[in-house]
């Protein structure tokens, strides 16, 4: 089923109004050269705010209405006569709706291959949905939404002097860089950016167009200061595990999910929307992952056979990440998970996270799961079995997991130490 909503992709005032027609095979993102105020922007109703300060709304807000009453009738007729529906396409709707001019169309069409925006804006609408990530699948519009949102950087940061393919592109990133260090972002944030942005510079070669090689330059990004995210340990978990609540409550569905995760090690993806009972078979769970389609046979912790056990052989019920997230931190908050750290919040100032001190329940995400599997099993279980229960394709990739800090390795120490006979025996004068 088609849609065509109109929405601001960014905080900036004026921010330009875009409409998103999606429907099956197809997503664009288009500009319909509105500006507005964000906060005159009604995100519902998608359109203006009664606000005096906007003298034009009315006639704006029935220009919007009108255009997507046209665009819905003209690819309807167009589609059903073999027209090519394509960014072209829609940008054309745009400009013979608003009455551009003719010459407008004509230079428009071409920017791509002059300009970098321009060229990432067609790729993504020409290219990206036949853009293999693998020998079998393509660029999902998950992914491709993030690289959507990396360009809607790149308009912030060029201005009005756009980014030209045959420009001095090696300047251009680190002039990006400088940027986004200004604005706080974090360095694994600046990386990933500066490899979109060459990412879309080897398209554009790719392409056959002129552009400027100095982009395969290396660049310099801040290093990412260590942080130790939370985790919950075994006697945080039985807190968790014991905490009072109603079975018919959606928070005890919350905290049972996130005992399965912690004490499983699946992704959030997996446990919180694809988890079957008919996924536990004799004693392990038996399921393919989503994310990297690894086949994995996890054995059934004893909490997990509790869950069960309590919900006469059935799982707890399912909610979106969204609801989840915002369960388990309140979920950590009654066990008393308030112990001061340093963390990642997003600041909704910014839209991004921040780095700071917060109390630990405030920093607990679905991602302790996975985090908590790792940490609280490492040196108790071969590191190549760890790996291949967790469904992880290297031990590098699982360790990234392992969140103990320089003491809590000291305390493992101490442990077998202390279960050390031949040592308790000479320390004793047996």
């Amino acid at each position: 089923m088609a849609s065509l909503n109109f929405m601001l992709r960014g905080a900036k005032n004026p921010s330009q109004v875009y409409f998103r027609f999606s429907g099956t095979g197809i997503d664009f993102f288009i500009k319909t050269g509105i500006y507005v105020d964000p906060k005159c922007w009604d995100k519902k109703n998608q359109k203006i705010k009664n606000v005096i300060s906007i003298k034009n709304r009315d006639e704006i807000n029935r220009k919007i209405a009108y255009f997507k009453i046209e665009v819905l009738d003209n690819f309807n007729s167009d589609f059903m006569n073999g027209t090519i529906i394509d960014r072209v396409w829609f940008d054309n709707q745009v400009r013979l709706f608003f009455n551009r001019p003719k010459e407008e169309i004509r230079l428009t069409n071409k920017n791509h291959t002059i300009y970098l925006v321009d060229f990432c804006q067609w790729w993504l609408d020409n290219k990206a949905n036949r853009w293999l990530t693998s020998s079998d699948e393509y660029m999902s519009k998950g992914v491709k939404n993030q690289y959507s949102i990396f360009v809607d950087k790149l308009v912030n940061f060029e201005g009005k002097t756009k980014i030209k393919l045959t420009g001095d592109l090696h300047s251009v990133i680190n002039d990006f860089v400088k940027k986004m260090i200004d604005e706080s972002y974090s360095p694994a944030t600046i990386s990933r950016n500066v490899k979109r942005f060459k990412f879309f510079c080897n398209r554009a070669s790719d392409e056959g167009l002129k552009i400027d090689s100095s982009y395969k330059g290396r660049v310099f990004v801040p290093k990412q200061k260590e942080i130790l995210e939370p985790f919950l340990s075994p006697r945080e978990l039985a807190k968790v595990y014991n905490l009072k609540l109603d079975i018919s409550d959606p928070m005890d569905d919350a905290r049972d999910n996130l005992l399965i995760g912690c004490w499983s090690g699946l992704r959030v993806s997996d446990f919180n929307s694809r988890l079957d009972i008919s996924n536990f078979i004799d004693d392990y769970i038996e399921i393919i992952n989503q994310k990297t389609k690894a086949r994995v046979s996890i054995p059934v912790h004893p909490v997990i056979k509790q869950i069960l056990i309590k919900r006469n052989g059935r799982l707890p019920k399912k909610t979106s990440d969204k609801d989840f997230n915002e369960k388990i931190k309140v979920i950590s908050k009654l066990c008393g998970f308030k112990e001061m750290m340093e963390g990642r919040l997003v600041d909704p100032s910014v839209n991004r996270k921040v780095q700071g001190v917060y109390e630990k329940y405030k920093l607990v995400s679905s991602h302790i799961c996975r985090r908590s599997f790792v940490t609280n099993h490492l040196g108790k279980v071969p590191n190549e079995d760890l790996m291949r229960i967790g469904g992880w394709t290297t031990v590098e990739m699982m360790m990234t997991y392992l969140k103990r800090t320089s003491r809590e390795h000291g305390k493992s120490l101490i442990e077998v130490w202390s279960k050390d006979e031949e040592l308790n025996k000479l320390i004793n004068g047996k």
